[in-house]
C-alpha cells in the first residue's frame, strides 16, 4: 500500500530519497522548502534616474575637490603675500630707525655760527659758497649742520680738512627754498637718499666724472629742473631717482650706465625722448611710467627680444633699435 513505508510514531516516509535530502524525510509532499519573499524588481527608468544622481553626485565631488585645491592654492599664496608684507615692513623699520640715528648724530654735530644779530633770519646761516663750515663729515660721508640755508648756488665741498667727501649724504640738500644751482665736486662717487630732493627752485645739477651711484629719491620732486646730463663713469640711476622732475625735458646718459632703477623718471611729464645706452643691462618697472609726452625712445640692438621688459618699464611710445 501507499502508507506501507510511513511510520505511524515519527511520521518517517520511507518512499522519500533521504540520500539526497535526508532532512525531507518527515516533511509531508507539498511542505514549502523555504518561506523566500519575492524579490522587487525595479522599472528601468528608475535605475536610470539613480545612475544619473549618482553621476550628478561624482560630479559635484569632483567640483569640491578641485575648489579645495584652489583654496589650498590661494590660501598659501595669500600666505607668500602676507610674509613679504611683513619683510617690508621690517625694512621700513629698520631704515626709520637708520634715519633716526643719523638725526641724532647730525642734532649732536657741532653747530654753524648764528647770523648776526638783527639780521633777517636770527638763529640760521644763509651759506656763503664755498664754505666748509656749514657741513661735517660722517665717515666720508658729507652732512649738513643743523639749522643751515643754502643760497642759490651751492658748491659742495671736495673734503672737509684733509678729509676727503666720496658721498653726499642723505638728506643733505633737500626741502631748500633758494637754491637754483648745485656743484657736485670732483671725487664724489655717490649721492644718497633724497639727497638733492624737494627743490622747488633748483634748475641745474652740475655732475662729477667720480659719479658712480645715484641713490632712490636723490634728485626727485624738482619742478624747476629742466636738464640732467649724466657724467660718463656713472654706473646706476637708484629707485625715484628723478621721478616727479615735471618739467624735465632732456637727459643725457652717460655711455657707461648699466642700470635704471625701478620708477626712476616717473612721472617726468616734459620728457620727449630717451636715447639709452649699450652698456644697458636693466630697466626698472614703471621706469618711464606717465611720462605724457615721451614720443620715442631709442634702444641698442641687444634690446630687440626683451620688449617685455620694455613694455614693464611702461614704454608706450614709438621705440627704435639701433
Amino acid at each position: 500500500m501507499k502508507n506501507d513505508r510511513i511510520c505511524p510514531v515519527c511520521g518517517h516516509d520511507g518512499s522519500r530519497d533521504i540520500a539526497a535530502r535526508p532532512s525531507l524525510a518527515r516533511l509531508k509532499k507539498g511542505a514549502a522548502i523555504l518561506n523566500q519573499p519575492k524579490l522587487a524588481v525595479r522599472p528601468q527608468a528608475e535605475l536610470e534616474k539613480l545612475e544619473a544622481e549618482l553621476a550628478s553626485l561624482k560630479k559635484e565631488k569632483r567640483r569640491l575637490q578641485d575648489k579645495a585645491r584652489k583654496d589650498k592654492k590661494e590660501i598659501e599664496e595669500a600666505g607668500r603675500q602676507l610674509e613679504a608684507l611683513r619683510e617690508e615692513n621690517r625694512r621700513a623699520q629698520n631704515r626709520v630707525a637708520e634715519l633716526e640715528r643719523r638725526l641724532s648724530e647730525a642734532n649732536q654735530a657741532p653747530k654753524a655760527p648764528q647770523a648776526p644779530k638783527g639780521g633777517a633770519s636770527t638763529g640760521w646761516v644763509w651759506a656763503a659758497v664755498p664754505d666748509e663750515s656749514l657741513w661735517f663729515l660722517l665717515g666720508d660721508t658729507l652732512k649738513r649742520k643743523e639749522g643751515v640755508c643754502f643760497p642759490e648756488t651751492v658748491a659742495i665741498p671736495a673734503q672737509i680738512g684733509v678729509r676727503p667727501v666720496t658721498m653726499l649724504g642723505d638728506f643733505a640738500l633737500n626741502d631748500q627754498e633758494k637754491i637754483r644751482r648745485v656743484i657736485v665736486p670732483e671725487g664724489i662717487r655717490e649721492l644718497g637718499k633724497y639727497s638733492l630732493c624737494s627743490n622747488p627752485r633748483l634748475e641745474e645739477i652740475s655732475l662729477p666724472k667720480s659719479l658712480r651711484t645715484i641713490g632712490e629719491y636723490a634728485c626727485w620732486n624738482n619742478p624747476s629742473l629742466r636738464a640732467v646730463n649724466l657724467p660718463e663713469g656713472l654706473v646706476k640711476v637708484g629707485d625715484n631717482a628723478f621721478s616727479s622732475c615735471t618739467n624735465l625735458r632732456e637727459v643725457k646718459f652717460s655711455s657707461t650706465l648699466k642700470a635704471i632703477g625701478r620708477s626712476g623718471f616717473w612721472g617726468c611729464k616734459a620728457l620727449e625722448k630717451i636715447e639709452l645706452p649699450d652698456s644697458l643691462e636693466s630697466l626698472g618697472k614703471y621706469c618711464f611710467q606717465c611720462c605724457d609726452s615721451l614720443q620715442l625712445a631709442v634702444f641698442p640692438r641687444s634690446w630687440m627680444n626683451r620688449k617685455q621688459e620694455i613694455r614693464e618699464a611702461s614704454i608706450y611710445c614709438t621705440v627704435q633699435f639701433r
